[in-house]
């Protein structure tokens, strides 16, 4: 009788948990996702960054939120470990109302910078960028303008700006002219309108009362050199700056939409405002828009927005946006002519950065006459007298 051999089974030795398939299938997506987080953080520079603690702050400011409320700017203050938390208001009312609590100010032009700075502490100041204040329109109403000898088209700019004569295009309101009595309707349009240019609010804007002091100095030759003159001046065109009918806060919003030619086919806004539009829209491929245009006052207006700190958070900050370089170049695709230290402009690096997207440059004319820049405490004078403002 043969006795069968006893077999010998050799099992594999069990594989280690973490490469079970139930394990792979439950924790792998898991651990995919943090490993495309670290490399994030790598690419972003921000891994290596101590933990250090998130500063918020509080400032006041008008247009030139649009500069804090970008979603890349507020990616480089967060590489600073800082936040800003934007109060969004006119630059004269942000100038001139309580600023407890507030970490800094950043009023649109330099009139109303300066009347913070007489009245109330601050630490420091910053000037990082400037940009023109201009007329907005829509291509047809420049045309009519054009056509009757107020304004001229720049050369090489496909007709996207054009220098308006200040003196002429305020006498137009003055004599009531209408956009039919400009003969609007070869363009396809009917406007029985006066023409004129739309403002924001005066009480609250700086934008209102920098283009009140441009007409004022068209229709009088010169700016008040006193407050009695400045009232007087204000009289004058009070009744010139009332012919606009109802303000609105939200006339650059208007100029934007499809039915703003008919709300407002002139608007007082800046420079950059346009040129940053015009950037997203190239850069979303929609191309340029074709039915907007600018009009340069040949009196120029370069509003300077002035950074106004009240704390060391926010002396830090300002010293940061003024002088890092990744701060003016995105203050520059957003369409600011940036300053550099000793407060000098040069336009090639934004002339460029228009060239690579085919957005015609507005920075061609050679011959320009800038406005005499009017005392704040005279500027609010003729505020008051025009607006009844507080």
């Amino acid at each position: 009788m043969t006795r069968d051999e006893p077999l010998l089974v050799v099992r594999r030795p069990p594989r280690p948990f973490y490469l079970r398939r139930r394990f792979l299938r439950t924790f792998g997506p898991v651990a995919s996702l943090a490993v495309i987080g670290f490399v994030v953080l790598l690419v972003a520079g921000t891994l290596g960054l101590p933990a250090e603690r998130l500063v918020t702050m509080r400032a006041k400011m008008g247009s030139k939120a649009d500069y804090f409320d970008d979603a890349v700017v507020k990616d480089l203050l967060l590489r600073h470990h800082m936040r800003v938390e934007v109060s969004h208001i006119g630059s004269r009312e942000a100038a001139t109302s309580d600023y407890s609590g507030f970490d800094f100010l950043f009023p649109s032009g330099q009139a109303v910078a300066g009347l913070t700075t007489k009245n109330k502490d601050f630490k420091n100041h910053f000037k990082p960028f400037i940009s023109p204040l201009v007329l907005a329109t829509y291509r047809e109403y420049a045309l009519a303008l054009a056509e009757e000898g107020v304004a001229t088209p720049y050369p090489d700019a496909s007709g996207y700006f054009y220098e308006l004569d200040m003196s002429k295009f305020v006498a137009l309101t003055q004599n009531e002219r209408t956009w039919n009595d400009l003969k609007i309707g070869k363009h396809g349009f009917a406007n029985g309108n006066v023409v004129l240019a739309q403002t924001s609010e005066l009480c609250t804007s700086y934008g209102a009362g920098a283009y009140l002091g441009l007409v004022s100095q068209v229709v009088h030759g010169r700016i008040p050199r006193s407050v009695e003159e400045a009232r007087a001046f204000a009289e004058k065109i009070k009744q010139l700056h009332r012919s606009q009918g109802l303000e609105s806060s939200a006339a650059t919003e208007n100029y934007f939409v499809d039915e703003g030619r008919g709300i407002a086919p002139i608007i007082v806004m800046y420079e950059h405002q346009y040129l940053a539009r015009q950037a997203q829209r190239v850069e979303s491929g929609k191309g340029l828009d074709e039915q907007r245009v600018l009009l340069y006052p040949d009196t120029s207006i370069y509003t300077k927005p002035e950074l106004i700190t009240l704390t060391d958070d926010g002396d830090r900050l300002g010293h940061i946006v003024a002088e890092e370089p990744a701060f003016k170049q995105r203050a520059m695709e957003l369409g600011f002519r940036v300053l550099d230290k000793e407060g000098v402009y040069s336009s090639e690096r934004l002339a460029a950065f228009l060239a690579e997207r085919g957005i015609p440059n507005p920075m061609i004319r050679r011959d320009e006459t800038e406005a005499v820049p009017l005392d704040s405490q005279l500027q609010e004078e003729m505020i008051r007298v025009v607006g009844g403002c507080a």
